[in-house]
């Protein structure tokens, strides 16, 4: 399919909680580029499209940097 080697390992250790990044950029009242740019900026390579999703390790990454500005 088009998951990559690094996106399919995080996947498997965080199958309990994975989240699609189309989501979680509305979650946070972000858009989808300043999410992806923001996890490279912490190592994490994600692929800019809407239906990749995360694990629970980088959805924590992204609540502490803009849970402040997540949409009520």
């Amino acid at each position: 399919m088009g998951v990559g080697c690094s996106e399919a390992s995080t996947m498997s250790e965080t199958a309990d909680k994975t989240v699609r990044l189309s989501k979680v950029a509305r979650e946070f009242n972000q858009g989808l580029h300043t999410v992806v740019e923001f996890l490279a900026s912490k190592g994490h390579k994600v692929e800019q499209n809407p239906n990749t999703k995360i694990g629970a390790d980088l959805y924590d990454l992204l609540m502490a940097e803009f849970g402040t500005d997540k949409a009520e």
